[in-house]
């Protein structure tokens, strides 16, 4: 009786686990993916203006969900991994963080230079001086910087990570 016990909690234990770090795996991708087109899209803003605010909004509110969603998985996840894998993960994430940090500051700028420059669409001087403001912004939260760690180290970073999850979820 007491095998049979311990057999059911075990596979509790490691269904559990599964879901978390599949679903670890999905959102952080999915999160790591929407900061990566926000940020490009960003940059791109500070050289010609074809802004659609629906993507951005999009993309910002996925960012939030999906952050929360990492946040929560990230410390549950901490428990299955080991020590070095752990640290790895909560380097990259605090790394993560300060980049969506950032991003919500752009974003709330972006969407405040958006409303005093309304009507820039049909006026070429408001344009130049939307995305000059902009420029400041974008330079100031540094995008660029971000961009390069997501494209280089970050992807490195992820990748790694990615192997990890898989490699738990794999073991007994």
């Amino acid at each position: 009786m007491m095998l049979k016990s311990k057999k059911k909690v075990s596979f509790i234990y490691y269904e559990e686990r599964a879901k978390l770090l599949t679903s670890l795996y999905k959102n952080l991708s999915l999160y790591y993916s929407e900061m990566a087109n926000l940020l490009t899209h960003f940059e791109a803003l500070t050289e010609q203006v074809f802004s659609n605010s629906d993507s951005v909004e999009i993309m910002y509110r996925n960012i939030s969900i999906y952050r929360k969603q990492v946040d929560e998985e990230v410390l549950y996840a901490r428990l299955y991994l080991n020590d070095d894998e752990s640290n790895e993960l909560m380097v990259f994430h605090q790394k993560l963080a300060r980049i969506s940090n950032g991003i919500v500051d752009i974003y709330f700028e972006h969407k405040n230079l958006r409303e005093e420059y309304k009507d820039k669409e049909k006026n070429d001087s408001l344009q130049i001086m939307f995305m000059g403001e902009f420029s400041e912004v974008v330079k100031r939260n540094k995008v660029e910087q971000a961009l390069d760690f997501l494209y280089e180290e970050g992807q490195e970073n992820i990748e790694s990570l990615k192997a990890v999850l898989k490699k738990t979820l794999v073991e007994n």
